[in-house]
């Protein structure tokens, strides 16, 4: 049974985010703001959650590394997210909003 809801999850998701690209939504500023959909829901998941890792953030929005890594970097850029390492383990970040964020 939770196989077959996982596979339901899975096909939802791969749906939404085919009509997603399909749209533009990821083309263009949310609610007109310089902020895209990915950037949002980021921003949105790392205000909600304090100090949350970027594994834990990943496996959240079920983003890739990549997109994830891409999405984070422009955000520091922005200065609207910091990063800082685990002190318990290295290969760790924990994200927090700037004031600016």
């Amino acid at each position: 049974m939770a196989r077959v809801a996982a596979a339901r999850i899975s096909a939802i998701r791969h749906f939404n985010r085919f009509y997603t690209r399909q749209i533009g939504l990821l083309n263009s500023g949310l609610h007109q703001t310089p902020y895209g959909l990915t950037d949002a829901r980021l921003l949105y998941e790392i205000a909600k959650h304090a100090d949350i890792t970027t594994g834990d953030l990943g496996k959240r929005l079920d983003l890739d590394k990549g997109q994830l890594s891409r999405a984070l970097n422009g955000l520091k850029r922005r200065h609207l997210v910091i990063a800082r390492q685990s002190p318990t383990d290295k290969r760790r970040q924990h994200l927090a909003l700037t004031d600016a964020g």
